[in-house]
């Protein structure tokens, strides 16, 4: 029986797996007929899926006047706090979209792997504030670049065109639409019903 179970669970899984392989490649295929995209992965750090969640997240860039607008909406600025003339600021709001700020932070973490301006300010800030402090900067940093390029529709001024050419090629030769027909879809829900209409007898009957 524990081999059963065992076999079971392995077969589910490469199940799941290939499932994922199979959305991942449909979001290749989107991502191919995004025009934003490719000037996303300009930037280091930044690869198909991530430029595809940036940009689902952050929805239409010309609605924010300035760099600091989406910066406040990932919630990536200081909080600050007043008392009388004294003016503080603390920690990261961490208001808005929590993916958004979730998302940018990895990218800075892989973009501060590369030599550039990123790693350089990361760096130098890390020295006077340690670590935490300086990758939230940095993600900060990133977002105003983003909203630069995606505004000006203009590519990464640091652009690396050999590692851009690796990603475009990479999204290129994995990108395959999602097959979902609509004979399939009411196959499946067909399936599904009578799963559920024997199951139910099968619980009544103990």
């Amino acid at each position: 029986m524990e081999q059963i179970v065992l076999c079971s669970s392995l077969k589910l899984l490469d199940f799941v797996q290939q499932e994922m392989n199979a959305l991942e490649a449909d979001w290749f295929a989107r991502a191919k007929k995004n025009p934003n995209v490719p000037l996303l992965m300009g930037i280091p750090g930044i690869s198909v899926l991530s430029a595809l969640t940036i940009l689902a997240e952050i929805g239409d860039v010309t609605r924010f006047l300035s760099p600091k607008k989406p910066a406040c909406y990932a919630g990536l600025v200081p909080s600050v706090h007043q008392s009388g003339k004294t003016r503080y600021t603390g920690n990261i709001t961490k208001e808005g979209r929590a993916t958004l700020r979730w998302i940018l932070v990895q990218c800075a973490q892989r973009a501060i792997q590369s030599k550039g301006k990123l790693r350089a300010f990361y760096l130098g800030l890390k020295e006077k504030k340690g670590h935490k402090i300086a990758i939230v900067a940095t993600a900060r940093k990133l977002l105003h670049i983003i909203w630069a390029v995606l505004v000006r529709q203009e590519e990464y001024r640091d652009l690396r065109k050999d590692l851009l050419e690796r990603k475009l090629k990479k999204m290129q030769k994995q990108a395959a639409e999602y097959d979902a027909s609509m004979d399939e879809l009411f196959s499946m829900i067909e399936n599904l019903e009578e799963f559920s209409d024997e199951h139910s007898l099968i619980i009544h009957i103990f």
